[in-house]
């Protein structure tokens, strides 16, 4: 049966007739909105659309459309394929029936295959899962009224004014609240997880809720409101698709901005509580408040190149119905032309103007959501690696580079085999895939400046640690902080009952077994002299390691130089056995001390033999340890000098690590390192870190002891190649 005789044939589809169909003017033309009832969808259909299914009366054929829409649009170039298509579309939307028997199979394979076809993208969606809801229209109805004052236009003039206001604030003292704010592992840490959890679930409810109010407001119906579980934490989401039908493309935009509105009124009351109160419970949700609101808001929510509120509001303003799909379609045909020298078929139905904006928008929506996987990767990366569990972040970010790889060869491999007239040019083919080699080669192998951070902490040049060895009481301290002392001074003097009674009871051993000699040699018994004697060397041996135990209980200075106090230590909250020795307290050194119990390794004090000049000493984690050496150069920021960058060089690196650190450095105490208390109250690493010196220089008057800031390690020059190649491989303990 040859083409002509197939396109005269009646076509057996009628229009639904409970459809409801409203016509909204974009960009001059025609833009036709069909709402089913039934499955409570929406569709935009251009006017080519809306023509083929207000006419598909059961009586037409395909030559019969074509003639109308021919009349209809006469600069329209088009074939019976393109009608086809237009009707296979309508058909596939579930706009159409039909009186043939047998059309509910085919309705009943369509929806095995949607939900299947559903399922498989919740499955690839890793950082958006998306989950059955139900209808709140009624709920709704029921709450409108309380909220619809908000709607007041003198009540959306206060709260612009208050938003404004706020970020003005944030804008002129900006210094002010950046000084204020946590490093990042310190923000990304502890209870403040749970918090910036909980947070999230909270602000993105409110924003879904003003999707729906607004649209309620206006007259539009929401018919699903459900739970999505975005970057693992649970949220609602609410199908607005109702508004759609707003004549207005204001009030359109005003449903697709409420939800940003809403987070820019949250994020303005968190920055004036933020900045109104202390360090506590509150000032941290009000931080965690203002972070979610302005990443959300920023990166996508009204970012129009994802498709999220801004997307919408874009769509709308510049008046272009699903615009990503055009400019997805009008960058394949140019990629499909370009890179393998075939033309498609052309689509009457696509923008005759501005194709070349479509083509970059497409590209730059394309670019960024790679660039925001990236992102969310490397965040959970440097969150999770303290605790040794980045390699969850390195699996998130492969298994989204593999799932859109696996996607994009797909598309190619479909392309490459489908039979058509037209074959794919070998020299378009041959261009474009050496053109592609050559830039993943210059992306992989191409040097690039590389660094590594680090938190640091400045301390006297030449700084000199005392410490207790013997574990003893208090019983005087000879100098405090301030003072000055020589090398072999007496500092601190310790006691301990136990080793003296130890002592002593050797004492009496020694005199025993001196007595037992003496009568074996009255005697002259060789063999019980013999015993006598070797007991007794024993003893003497002993007495000598409790004598050297005891001596180490009087502490003196190791060099000369000014004493400056140890870190202080907060009073533990632990019940204490009655028996046990009252541990200390504050500064080890202090008067209300004495007496108190010091354990072995307790900072005492440390000692400075130059007190007016200072070192940086950088706190590098042990998978950048080899990548340095002394001599390379250091950028340094201090937290005294937050617009000063020091330029200086690494003077020494330790080959131990270490396992305790200052408090200054802890994520408990405003620090960036992820520390755990241990039972004598120090701040043990949860990862290993090295030390490394660096030199500051003398005239900076803003540098003390114990002030805080960043490292930033310039590395020699290093290819993307490799620096992934060592991430892997670390990640994944395998070599080449």
């Amino acid at each position: 049966m040859d083409q002509n005789s197939t396109s005269r044939r009646r076509l057996p589809l009628i229009a639904r007739s409970e459809l409801v169909v409203l016509q909204n003017a974009f960009g001059g033309s025609g833009c036709w909105v069909v709402k089913d009832p039934v499955a409570l969808k929406y569709y935009r259909l251009e006017a080519e659309q809306y023509v083929v299914l207000i006419h598909l009366d059961g009586q037409r054929s395909l030559q019969d459309l074509k003639d109308l829409l021919v009349l209809r649009f006469p600069w329209l170039w088009l074939t019976i394929r393109d009608v086809q298509s237009l009707v296979s579309d309508l058909q596939e939307k579930g706009l159409l029936t039909t009186v043939r028997l047998g059309y509910g199979v085919s309705l009943l394979h369509k929806d095995w295959r949607d939900r299947k076809q559903k399922w498989k993208q919740t499955a690839m969606s890793l950082l958006s899962l998306k989950l059955p809801g139900v209808d709140p229209q009624r709920t709704l109805n029921m709450f409108y009224p309380a909220v619809r004052p908000l709607f007041h236009r003198l009540t959306l003039l206060v709260m612009a004014i208050f938003v404004s206001a706020a970020w003005l604030s944030v804008l002129v003292n900006f210094e002010a609240f950046r000084s204020r704010l946590p490093g990042f592992q310190q923000f990304f840490t502890g209870w403040n997880i749970v918090y910036l959890w909980l947070v999230i679930a909270f602000t993105k409810t409110l924003h879904e809720l003003g999707h729906a109010f607004t649209n309620r407001h206006f007259g539009g119906e929401s018919h699903e409101l459900g739970v999505m579980v975005l970057i693992f934490s649970p949220t609602l989401y609410c199908d607005v698709t109702d508004s759609w039908m707003f004549p207005s493309k204001w009030r359109r935009i005003a449903v697709a901005a409420g939800g940003v509105a809403v987070e820019l009124v949250l994020s303005s009351i968190a920055i004036l509580v933020w900045w109104s109160t202390g360090p506590g419970l509150l000032n941290n949700l009000a931080l965690n408040v203002i972070f979610v609101t302005m990443v959300g808001a920023i990166a996508a929510n009204a970012n129009p190149l994802m498709r999220f509120d801004g997307y919408y509001v874009l769509s709308d303003w510049l008046e272009i119905p699903n615009l990503a799909s055009k400019a997805d379609k009008l960058l394949r045909q140019a990629l499909y032309h370009y890179c393998l020298g075939v033309e498609l078929p052309p689509d009457p139905f696509m923008p005759r103007h501005g194709q070349g904006w479509f083509i970059a928008y497409a590209i730059c929506s394309k670019i960024y959501k790679c660039l925001l996987v990236v992102m969310i990767t490397l965040m959970l990366y440097r969150w999770l690696k303290p605790y040794n569990l980045e390699v969850l972040g390195v699996i998130l970010g492969l298994s989204s580079a593999v799932i859109a790889s696996g996607k994009l060869l797909w598309e190619m491999y479909k392309t490459l085999t489908t039979p058509r007239n037209e074959k794919v040019k070998k020299k378009n083919l041959a261009i474009s895939s050496l053109a592609g080699i050559a830039i993943l080669a210059i992306v992989v192998l191409l040097p690039v400046p590389w660094y590594v951070e680090a938190p640091l902490r400045v301390q006297p040049k030449g700084v000199q640690f005392v410490y207790v060895d013997t574990p003893g009481q208090i019983e005087r301290t000879h100098v405090q902080p301030g003072g000055w002392v020589e090398a072999g001074d007496p500092v601190v003097d310790l006691s301990n009952s136990e080793i003296q009674l130890a002592l002593n009871k050797l004492k009496t051993e020694q005199a025993i077994e001196q007595a037992n000699l003496l009568t074996s040699r009255s005697r002259n018994d060789a063999a019980l002299e013999g015993l006598a004697l070797r007991r007794l060397q024993g003893i003497l041996g002993r007495i000598r390691e409790i004598e050297k135990q005891l001596e180490r209980l009087h502490v003196t200075a190791p060099i000369a130089g000014e004493v400056l106090r140890a870190p202080r230590r907060e009073a533990s909250n632990r019940r204490r056995d009655d028996l046990e020795l009252t541990s200390w307290t504050g500064v080890p050194t202090s008067a209300e001390n004495t007496g108190a119990a010091m354990e072995a390794g307790t900072h005492l004090m440390s000692i400075a033999p130059e007190p007016s000049r200072f070192e940086a000493i950088v706190y590098l984690d042990q998978t950048s340890r080899n990548s340095v050496s002394e001599k390379m150069p250091v950028a340094l920021r201090f937290e005294t000098l937050p617009d000063q960058i020091v330029h200086t060089h690494i003077t020494e690196i330790s080959l131990r690590h270490l396992e305790h650190v200052p408090q200054e450095i802890s994520n408990k105490y405003q620090g960036d390192l992820p520390t755990v208390t241990d039972e004598r109250g120090r701040e043990r690493v949860t990862s290993a870190v090295y030390q490394v010196q660096i030199a500051v220089p003398e005239e900076l008057a803003a540098v003390r002891s114990g002030v805080r800031g960043r490292a930033r390690i310039l590395l020699p020059a290093r290819t993307l190649g490799s620096w992934l190649y060592r991430l892997v491989s670390v990640q994944f303990r395998f070599r080449l």
